[in-house]
C-alpha cells in the first residue's frame, strides 16, 4: 500500500541501506509468503499458497519457488522475508492460517517449509518462521482477537511444535511470535 511501484521501492531500499552506512546492512523485510499473503504484487509474480506446495509435495519444486521468490525480493533490495509459515493447519475452519501453512501433518510441514527457506537462503534472503509457538489450532484472528490455544502441551509437543523445532535445528535465523494466549504455558496472559 505505501510505494507506488517496483523501481521506487527498490530504490528506496537502495537509500535506506546508503543511509545506514554501517558494518552491517540494514535488515529490510517484507511479508511474502505468497498466495494472499503477498505484499509486493505485480509485476512480481503471484505465487500460489503454500497449501498448494505442500499438496504437490515435490520438494525440489517448494526449494526451487522459495529461490524465485526470494530473487525477485533481492531484486528490490530486500534481505529479510517473514516467510515461511511454520503452522500446521488443524482445521478447515482456521481461515487465518488456512492455505497459508503447507500441510495439517507436522512431519510434512516441517519438510516443506524447510525447503522453501533453504530456496529463500540460496536466494540471499533471511528467512523468518512463524508463528510460534503455532497459530494452526485456535480460529479466532489475531489481528481482531486474542486466540486461545487449549489443547494440552503433549498435543503441542507432538503437532504444533514440531516445524518449529525442526527450523531451530536447521538453523533459522528468526522466528516470529504468534499473538495469542497458550493456556498450556499460561492461562491469563498471551
Amino acid at each position: 500500500r505505501n510505494y507506488s511501484d517496483t523501481e521506487q521501492l527498490r530504490s528506496l531500499n537502495e537509500e535506506l541501506q546508503q543511509a545506514a552506512r554501517g558494518p552491517l546492512p540494514l535488515l529490510v523485510a517484507v511479508d511474502q509468503e505468497g498466495g494472499r499473503v503477498q505484499r509486493v504484487k505485480a509485476p512480481l509474480v503471484e505465487w500460489p499458497a503454500m497449501r498448494a506446495l505442500g499438496e504437490r509435495d515435490d520438494l525440489q519444486s517448494t526449494q526451487k519457488v522459495g529461490e524465485l521468490l526470494g530473487a525477485e525480493l533481492v531484486a528490490l533490495g530486500f534481505n529479510l522475508n517473514f516467510a515461511p509459515v511454520l503452522d500446521v493447519v488443524q482445521s478447515d475452519d482456521n481461515t487465518v492460517i488456512g492455505d497459508r501453512a503447507f500441510a495439517a501433518n507436522p512431519e510434512k510441514a516441517a519438510r516443506h517449509a524447510l525447503a522453501f527457506a533453504r530456496g529463500l537462503t540460496n536466494a540471499g534472503i533471511l528467512p523468518c518462521g512463524k508463528h510460534f509457538p503455532g497459530h494452526g489450532g485456535p480460529v479466532a484472528d489475531s489481528h481482531h482477537v486474542l486466540p486461545v490455544e487449549r489443547r494440552i502441551e503433549g498435543e503441542l509437543r507432538q503437532c504444533d511444535l514440531l516445524p518449529f523445532i525442526a527450523a531451530v535445528d536447521e538453523g533459522f535465523p528468526l522466528l516470529m511470535s504468534a499473538h495469542l494466549q497458550v493456556n498450556a504455558w499460561d492461562n491469563a496472559l498471551p
